[in-house]
């Protein structure tokens, strides 16, 4: 799904999972950093259920971005999801991630973050 799509019907059955997420990731009165992972087999409503967590997180006005996970058995590729991430971001925001996450800037190691890294 991607970011800006929305769904066409409204999610149903999922209302507990979903308040689960948004308070873990701080979406309401206590907003934070968070990591979470949503695993669960092909077809059980993991990225409806995201969808609907970034919708949520947008009409709040958090900036959200998507990156995904592709599963080709023993040649996954594991560091697709955070190159997409860090893709979406602009330019000055990539170097302000990188700055936060490294501890440095892209400068500093005498290179720079390309627009599609």
């Amino acid at each position: 799904m991607a970011p800006e799509e929305a769904a066409a019907t409204p999610l149903l059955g999922r209302e507990r999972e979903l308040a689960e997420l948004a308070e873990r990731v701080g979406l309401g009165e206590d907003p934070r950093s968070a990591l979470v992972v949503l695993g669960g087999d092909a077809g059980v409503g993991k990225t409806r259920l995201l969808g609907e967590l970034g919708a949520r997180a947008r009409d709040a006005g958090w900036r959200v971005l998507v990156g995904h996970c592709l599963d080709f058995g023993d040649s996954a590729l594991p560091l697709l999801p955070f190159t997409e991430v860090v893709g979406r971001l602009d330019a000055e925001a990539r170097e302000s991630w990188w700055s936060r996450s490294c501890g440095t800037t892209p400068r500093s190691h005498g290179c720079s973050l390309p627009a599609g890294c």
